[in-house]
Parts: C-alpha cells; sequence; structure tokens
C-alpha cells in the first residue's frame, strides 16, 4: 500500500498566503478565485498537488492502482471547512473530474479534550491550575461530545463527495506549551493523562465521536512520548512500557483487539517474516 498526504498549504514552506514559494501562474485557474477568502488559491494549489502527486504514483504503480494500492489523502482544518474543503474540492473536481476517482479520504485533525481546538479553531476555558482529575477527565468526555456536530458534518461531506473520512492526527490534545514549567497545572494535567479514567474516554471518542457517527479511519497520536509542558501526546510515555501498558495505550488495546502478550511475542519472534531489502 502507498499512501500520501499533502498537508498544511498555509507553512512557509509548503505554500500559503505568506509562502515563499513562487506564486502561480497568472492566468491559470489556481489563482483565479471567485471567493473572498485570502487562501483560495493555496488550498487550490494544495489540492492540484494532490491530483499530481496521484497521477505519478499511478504511472509507477499502474493503471487501476489508485484508491487500492495508492491510496491518497487530501488533509486540511475544520476551521473554514466551506472554503478548505467544500470550495477547493468542488473546483478540483471541475478540472479534473470527480475527487473520489483519485483522493481515497478527507482528513482533518480529530482532538478532543479541554484545550483541543474546536471546529471553529477556538479553545474551550479550561483552568488545569485550579482542577483535580475527575473534572479533566469529565472535560476530555465533553470534549469528545463536542466534537460530534462537527463529525456529522464531515462524514455528511465526504459521503457526497464519494470519499472517506479520516483523522490525520486523533487523541487527548492540548494547548502546546499552554501550562508552565513546575506549576500546578502542568502537573494535574500529566496526572490526568497517566489516571485510568483516560482509557474510557480514548474509547468514548473512537467509538461514540467517531465510528457511531460513519467516522472511517482514526489515527492516534501519537504512539510515543513523554508528557511535558507541551502536552501528554503518547499513548505510552515509554516503549518498554507496553504490557499492560499505561490507560492510553490500553484504550488502542481495547478498540483494535490487540492482546500485548500476543503483540510482542510475535515482535521477539525469530520465525516471523520480515522485510527484506530490495536491489533496483
Amino acid at each position: 500500500m502507498a499512501e500520501w498526504e499533502v498537508e498544511n498549504s498555509t507553512n512557509p514552506k509548503t505554500g500559503g498566503a505568506k509562502s515563499n514559494l513562487p506564486k502561480p501562474v497568472a492566468g491559470r485557474s489556481d489563482i483565479n478565485c471567485t471567493t473572498n477568502h485570502g487562501d483560495c488559491w493555496t488550498h487550490r494549489r494544495h489540492a492540484r498537488r494532490v491530483y499530481e502527486i496521484s497521477q505519478t504514483f499511478e504511472s509507477v504503480f499502474g493503471q487501476g492502482s489508485l484508491n487500492k494500492r495508492v491510496r491518497m489523502v487530501y488533509a486540511s482544518w475544520t476551521i473554514n471547512m466551506q472554503e478548505y474543503y467544500n470550495n477547493t474540492l468542488a473546483w478540483l473536481a471541475q478540472e479534473y473530474g470527480p475527487a473520489k476517482n483519485y483522493v481515497y479520504a478527507i482528513a482533518a485533525a480529530q482532538y478532543f479534550g479541554p484545550h483541543a481546538q474546536d471546529a471553529k479553531g477556538k479553545q474551550a476555558q479550561f483552568n488545569y491550575s485550579t482542577a483535580t482529575i475527575p473534572p479533566v477527565i469529565q472535560a476530555f468526555h465533553d470534549g469528545a461530545d463536542a466534537n460530534q456536530g462537527m463529525t456529522d458534518g464531515f462524514v455528511s461531506f465526504a459521503k457526497s463527495t464519494g470519499v472517506k473520512t479520516a483523522g490525520y492526527e486523533s487523541g487527548p490534545g492540548y494547548a502546546v506549551g499552554g501550562e508552565k514549567p513546575g506549576s500546578k497545572g502542568l502537573n494535574t494535567m500529566i496526572m490526568a493523562s497517566r489516571d485510568a479514567g483516560m482509557k474510557g474516554v480514548i474509547v468514548y471518542d473512537i467509538e461514540q465521536t467517531c465510528w457511531r457517527r460513519g467516522w472511517d479511519i482514526y489515527n492516534y497520536f501519537g504512539i510515543e512520548g513523554p508528557c511535558s509542558r507541551y502536552g501528554c501526546w503518547g499513548a505510552t510515555e515509554d516503549w518498554r512500557d507496553l504490557n499492560p501498558g499505561p490507560p492510553k495505550l490500553q484504550a488502542i488495546y481495547n478498540v483494535t483487539g490487540t492482546d500485548p502478550t500476543e503483540l510482542g511475542n510475535w515482535a521477539t519472534s525469530l520465525q516471523r517474516e520480515r522485510a527484506s531489502a530490495v536491489v533496483v
């Protein structure tokens, strides 16, 4: 399977109004936007690159490989669904035919929690420095509920376009750098991340906010990473802590039906099939 994601059209190195890359040639449909949104052409270029890359991969993997062996993912943000997805993919279809012919899925960041951005890019007001662990866990549960409207709209749009839905980054979200080193708020945030209650809210977000509402692909961010002032993103904080693993990792085991003991035995087995070097 070959997968390719073109993401973040507003990055200075990859696109956007402040990009240092050459702007589209005047007269091309990329720049002839009829909307008033300042990033219209950047998202069109972003989508056009998805199409162009799909054609490159199909030329290598063969006709009929798109949406099978080659799966293109168009990723953007839900802070402006109309411009970033609806208008952009409508333009793409006008230029190159239905997006479902060369785009496997559309993707968004599916974070949830008291400081995770909502569909409009706003963060809920929550004070870790005055909270105890139970209210933090409840705030993550409430954050999952708050995403349901966005999830419904995204799934509905994807179905009308004929593509699947994906969370290119999903899981408990945090305000990067939002808690000061040595503060009570940072300590509460880290302790809540390690609390047994996190297992239940992650399972709830995956099963109730996403899968129950027709969401297709949930990519958890990330599998391993230590807690810090920049957030508690890792399902485990150490690769050696896998069985039974911390609550976040246990949630992933739960929804995937994975037995960590069997997985560990497979990973260390000398008889298991391994990738082989290919000399071209």
